[in-house]
């Protein structure tokens, strides 16, 4: 409410402005300048006969008889007028037979001629004196209707008013437009002209020449006629707006053309002329606060030329004036309001802008001091601005004896870090921010003889130049900052890490040759055990006395053959990591290593009774890849979906180019699924699904993530996706670059299946 409390005090004085009717003047002339912009053509319903100078010259003589005007009437209604006002006095009696002439012609009209009443000074010397009722002649008013030819000069003495009837004696009297126009047609109360109507579309007639019958009958047939002067000698001028001055008769029509065009204009109350700039001024007011002041007086021109467009459009379209005056003027006033007190908020600022500046200055400089980092502030050309005591007990200085003194002289340690950036001039690289900027590692040394192992990093604060009113910061510059960090502990927490690392790398590198030592030495009588159990489970010698024997032969060799693949698989994760696993590379078919591995795997399928199948693309291409890695990816991949299938299942090997021409392999078994939660971790070693103590297959976990080794070597990617009893697919997709002639290999979408 305290925000609006000025504008509604802007509100009050321009209300009472307003209301003491001191912006009236403006508001005629934006009212001038809307008819001056809506510029409109007569209706031509109204014909002026002007008794113009060409007609007082050819008649020769005045005032003209009033058989003259009797003339005019009858050739008038002969040529079809409706209707006929005469704006001209006629109450004073003439020669009788003039006379007697026009009030023949005005019984011969039945009451369709109209004659002038109006008021005038009882003398011309004393405007001030009461006012004298002028009626025609006692012989003209029974046959002709009387109207009043009153009009009332604004307080800037134009006539910009009208009116449909008048005071007259103890009752009331038509005006000679609304007379005119009819009572259907005829406004209520008091109506401003439209003189956006311009008066050279008026259709005109010569009052001499309707006399003599020199016209054409049609321009009056069917139409209303108003007979008057215009010549400006006879003086019947009247001071209007837009136009300066016009004849009485063209005002006249101009009001009978404002009546039947509906133009007859009314200005907006004062209620609702004052809301309106109330609700603006609450509306906007508050918002102009808010603003800059070219904002502001951005919003302010726009509005107001809103507001001027806005009661143009308005008058164009309706009868009615809308009194923009207050309302421009309010968002003005609003506006200087408030500008003047963002005025003063802003000096009230500064003020505190002052006091904020003086305390980060000084909550700053308390940083600086307390740092654990020496901090050392130089300007562009190397003095030394701020010194921080951590600083101080690095080199055993304190800031007095350096201020303003040559960084480099203080630390010459610097200059070595010029003349390794390669500076020509080691005093003009130690200010170059661009060529310091760190970080570098110095040896310090202290007043006192000892050394310290620092780094330090140089950076660069540019101040720059601003054009805002109320700061006098007229150019850029630039402070450098250099910061000074002990790393004493640092590099003897590196040592220590090193050295850790090292005795790390050791142990694994002798874990790797553990490793690789002892899966030899099993491998060997391994290998005699399957040898020899394969021999007595085959009864190569003859049969066995006892039937178990062979049972126990054919256990010890299975068990025999699964150890040997648990340590082929741990010597090659070995070897992978190593790093001294090596691919031999050469163009390799895939149909053969894909046939092999089906063999191999195909033995244990045979025994759970799956189906295994083979879809290769026809002209699938040679690979650049190692024979003997592929075909271990595909047995382990082929072993897991036989392992895990379920018997009469179907495991089914594809392989075929994707639509960027990409080899793919893909492993689908229709077995028992992996559940969603343990995807993520199928790569990782020696994981698996089922828990340890509730296993139901055999494996050691290396399988998976052998082959994301082999693939990541290959320079592939794996994908798997499984359903939960729905099966499992595993995709392997290869890199185009390992496509020998991949030119003249076409994609193929849906590759040929052969049963295994």
């Amino acid at each position: 409410m305290k925000r609006r409390l000025s504008h509604l005090l802007v509100f009050l004085l321009v209300a009472v402005v307003y209301l003491l009717g001191t912006l009236t003047p403006v508001e005629h002339a934006l009212m001038d300048l809307r008819f001056r912009l809506l510029p409109k053509a007569a209706s031509g319903d109204l014909v002026v006969v002007e008794i113009d100078a060409r007609s007082l010259e050819e008649l020769d003589r005045w005032p003209w008889p009033r058989s003259y005007y009797a003339d005019v009437l009858d050739r008038l209604f002969a040529a079809g007028a409706t209707e006929i006002a005469l704006d001209i006095d006629l109450s004073a009696s003439a020669d009788p037979a003039g006379d007697a002439a026009l009030a023949d012609a005005l019984k011969r009209a039945r009451g369709r001629a109209i004659l002038p009443v109006f008021e005038q000074p009882a003398s011309q010397a004393n405007w001030e004196a009461s006012l004298v009722q002028t009626k025609p002649h006692a012989a003209f008013q029974p046959y002709a209707r009387l109207a009043s030819v009153n009009m009332f000069p604004d307080s800037d003495s134009l006539v910009r008013t009208h009116s449909s009837i008048e005071p007259w004696s103890d009752s009331f009297l038509a005006t000679m437009p609304a007379l005119l126009a009819g009572p259907s047609s005829s406004p209520i109360g008091i109506y401003y002209l439209d003189y956006g109507i311009r008066p050279d579309t008026l259709p005109r007639l010569g009052f001499a020449d309707v006399l003599h019958g020199n016209f054409n009958p049609d321009a009056v047939a069917g139409k209303k006629v108003i007979i008057g002067t215009t010549s400006i000698q006879l003086g019947d001028l009247i001071p209007t707006p837009v136009y300066r001055t016009l004849p009485g008769p063209i005002v006249q029509a101009l009001a009978f053309e404002s009546i039947i065009q509906g133009r007859a204009l009314y200005h907006s109350t004062p209620i609702l002329t004052l809301g309106l700039a109330l609700m603006l001024v609450l509306l906007l007011g508050p918002k102009l606060a808010k603003w800059s002041w070219r904002q502001g007086l951005v919003v302010v021109v726009g509005t107001s030329g809103g507001i001027f467009l806005a009661s143009l459009a308005l008058q164009g379209t309706l009868p009615f004036s809308l009194n923009t005056t207050p309302l421009i003027l309010g968002t003005t006033f609003s506006y200087l309001a408030s500008f003047f007190r963002e005025f003063d908020q802003q000096a009230f600022r500064l003020f505190e802008q002052r006091m904020m500046i003086m305390q980060r200055n000084a909550m700053m400089k308390c940083v600086v001091e307390d740092s654990f980092d020496g901090i050392v502030i130089t300007d562009d050309a190397g003095h030394i601005e701020m010194f921080n005591s951590c600083a101080g007990k690095m080199l055993g200085y304190t800031a007095e004896e350096t201020h303003h003194r040559r960084i480099d002289r203080v630390i010459p340690e610097l200059r070595a870090i010029a003349a390794a950036d390669g500076g020509t001039h080691p005093e003009e690289a130690v200010f170059s921010a661009s060529r310091l900027a760190g970080p570098y590692e110095l040896t310090l040394h202290h007043r006192n003889g000892a050394n310290l192992e620092v780094e330090v990093v140089i950076s660069t604060s540019k101040m720059k130049a601003t054009t805002r009113i109320f700061e006098r910061r007229q150019e850029s510059r630039t402070v450098y900052v250099y910061t000074f960090r002990d790393i004493a502990e640092r590099k003897r927490a590196a040592a220590f890490q090193k050295q850790a690392m090292e005795e790390a790398l050791s142990a694994n590198r002798a874990k790797s040759e553990f490793l690789a030592n002892m899966s030899h030495e099993l491998r060997t009588p391994l290998n005699a055990i399957i040898g020899f159990s394969e021999i007595l489970k085959n009864e190569m010698f003859g049969p066995h006395g006892v039937s178990q024997y062979r049972e126990y032969s054919d256990d010890i060799h299975r068990s025999g053959a699964h150890l040997l693949d648990v340590i082929n698989d741990i010597l090659d994760v070995s070897k992978i990591e190593s790093g001294q696993f090596n691919l031999h590379e050469q163009p390799s078919s895939l149909l053969p290593i894909l046939e092999s591995s089906v063999k191999i795997v195909g033995r244990r399928g045979e025994t759970r009774k799956l189906s295994i199948e083979k879809a290769i693309a026809p002209d699938f291409p040679l690979l650049m890849v190692d024979a003997r890695v592929l075909r271990q990816i595909l047995i382990n991949l082929l072993s897991n979906a036989v392992k895990f299938t379920e018997p009469g299942g179907t495991v089914t090997a594809e392989a075929r180019l994707d639509r960027n021409g990409a080899p793919i392999i893909r492993i689908i078994d229709t077995g028992i699924g992996i559940p969603e939660e343990a995807l993520p971790h199928l790569v990782e070693p020696f994981y698996q699904v089922d828990g340890a103590l509730e296993r139901k297959h055999e494996g050691t976990g290396l399988g998976l993530h052998l082959v994301n080794k082999f693939v990541t070597m290959l320079g592939g990617e794996i994908d798997i996706q499984s359903t939960l009893g729905a099966g499992t697919t595993v995709t392997v997709r290869l890199p185009k670059t390992r496509i020998i002639a991949s030119e003249n290999i076409v994609p193929i979408q849906e590759p040929r299946r052969q049963s295994a």
